[in-house]
Parts: C-alpha cells; structure tokens; sequence
C-alpha cells in the first residue's frame, strides 16, 4: 500500500503519493494553509479551469447553478434537505445539478469530478475573488 511521502502547507494542494503520480487533494486542510499569492493566484486557476463555463453562464443567465451545487454538496448530495436551504423544489435542484454538469462536463457521479469541482469550490471560499469575472468589453 503506498504511503504519503510529502505532506506540506506550501502552496501544493494535496498529499502526494510515493511511486505515484497520484495527488490526493486534501482540501480542508491544504486551502485554509494557502495564504501566499502563488497560492492565491494557484487557487484562482482551479477555480477558472472547473468553474469557469458555469461562472460565465450564471452570470449571462442570472443563474444560480454555482450556489445550488455547492450548497447541495454542503448538504451531502442529499437534495431535499439542499433544496430546502436554497427554498426551491427538489426538482428544480436536480436540474441545475444536471446542468452544471453539462456546461462544466464535470460529471458529479464521478469521485474524481466530483473532488474537482468541491476543490474548486473551497477555492472560491478561500479566495473570494477566484470567482470574479471582470466584464468583457
């Protein structure tokens, strides 16, 4: 069974494995440690590379489908409960998780999509201008 060889506060955002290529994103641990502004600007890449087509799109749209997705991984993919914070139909939750997945092309079946977006999501927590997008002229 591998073993962690390297676990840091630096700007890296997991545990690498040893003989692997394999990083474990640890990300209640590692993104509250980032204060730096390589970490910073690390963090804001995340965020623009798995958000980025959704940020986009719920801003041309009005949308919501950033909020209903953290909020529903907040609530443990347990929709009644995640839609009941965000005072909407459940239906209307599994929507716009369905379609966050389609404009992201992170499908929220998969472990490793899923870790993805829940990265890039403490991401934008963590640096709350990850998120921003400045208007395009």
């Amino acid at each position: 069974m591998p073993r962690p060889m390297n676990v840091t506060n630096e700007p890296a955002l997991g545990i690498v494995w040893e003989n692997s290529d394999i990083v474990f994103p640890v990300a209640r641990m590692a993104i509250p440690a980032i204060r730096n502004a390589h970490g910073a600007i690390e963090l804001r890449a995340l965020a623009e590379q798995v958000l980025g087509a959704v940020i986009d799109y719920d801003a041309a749209h009005a949308g919501d489908l950033v909020t209903s997705v953290r909020v529903w991984l907040e609530h443990d993919r347990q929709t009644d409960r995640a839609a009941q914070a965000l005072h909407i139909h459940p239906n209307t939750l599994l929507y716009r998780v369905r379609r966050f997945e389609q404009i992201s092309g992170h499908s929220l079946a998969s472990t490793e999509s899923l870790a993805e977006v829940w990265l890039a999501l403490r991401a934008t927590a963590a640096v709350p201008d990850a998120a921003y997008r400045p208007a395009q002229a």
